[in-house]
């Protein structure tokens, strides 16, 4: 880059001496300037204040051309193609507790059972997720965090104050996943029976919006993060799995699931001896894209189990 520098012969672009000879084309004047390294001045002789030059002076704004190298990214696309499998589930009952439900008590028994086994895929899908979770975070390489539930477990504390320590835990884990990856924390909690009991103790739980007690279900927020629970067949007790998504790319989640069809169901079939049958599955299929993003949390001696 070249720039016309107009100076008052001070402010030169390097520390040393200089000297000039300024001519009009009648008189000449020599011009003298010393740069001072202990107090980085420089002083002009042989001039007054009023005399002046015009020079072109030439600076290099980029002088590491090479920058920081950050290596290469080679990005990778792996096909994987869904196989829908289906969760069927059938249901049966008589013309007779058809007949009696519908006159003694307007109730359609069509209607309750199929949409009570419609709950029942439901809560067979929402288990399998879980316990497809789980099982990945198992296999991820990160160890569980532990947190030890036992009042003043190091310190003088109470079972309560004790417990509004248990966040450190969660945090932890979102840390661990982070110092790996770079990114990544908890966006969501899955708890067993015990663990999310134990929850409910820290001040920053709010049942505000829990859900009905059925299947997998929401308990609360703990600090703004949604908490569900499930029984301990599905997650162990005093254990939470923690999950986290990328709310910057809808895309990049742990765990991905392809419906092809939610809901779909035979129809009723009316048999001679006064059966009615129908049959309801599900057609999906499941794939974890990032075990990464499962982490783990025990609690360990909690009370009252």
């Amino acid at each position: 880059m070249t720039l016309p520098l107009h100076l008052p012969l001070t402010n030169l672009p390097s520390a040393r001496d200089y000297t000039f000879t300024y001519a009009d084309g009648y008189n000449s004047t020599n011009f003298a300037i010393a740069y001072n390294s202990a107090t980085k001045v420089y002083t002009i002789s042989g001039a007054s204040r009023a005399d002046c030059i015009t020079a072109t002076g030439r600076y290099n704004s980029d002088p590491d051309v090479a920058g920081t190298y950050l290596g290469e990214v080679e990005l990778q696309l792996t096909s994987y193609q869904f196989r829908p499998r289906p969760t069927t589930l059938g249901v049966s009952w008589t013309t007779l507790s058809e007949l009696i439900l519908d006159k003694s008590f307007g109730v359609s028994a069509e209607e309750i059972l199929l949409d009570s086994a419609g709950q029942e895929i439901k809560k067979a899908l929402d288990f399998q997720a879980v316990k497809i979770a789980y099982s990945a975070a198992l296999t991820n390489g990160y160890d569980a965090v532990t947190f030890d539930a036992e009042a003043g477990a190091g310190t003088d504390d109470s079972y309560i104050h004790t417990a509004q320590t248990v966040t450190q835990a969660i945090e932890r884990v979102g840390d661990v996943i982070y110092n790996d990856i770079n990114r990544g924390g908890v966006s969501r909690l899955l708890g067993g029976p015990a663990a999310c009991m134990y929850l409910r103790l820290n001040a920053g739980f709010d049942p505000s919006d829990q859900q009905p007690r059925i299947g997998a279900y929401k308990v609360g927020n703990l600090n703004g993060i949604p908490v569900f629970k499930v029984p301990s067949k599905i997650l162990p007790d005093s254990s939470l799995l923690t999950v986290w998504k990328n709310d910057e790319n809808e895309a990049d989640v742990a765990l991905a699931f392809g419906v092809l069809v939610p809901f779909w169901t035979t129809g009723v079939i009316q048999r001679k001896n006064f059966y009615k049958e129908a049959g309801i599955a599900s057609y999906q299929d499941w794939q974890v894209l990032n075990n990464k993003y499962f982490g783990r949390v025990d609690i360990s001696n909690i009370r009252g189990i």
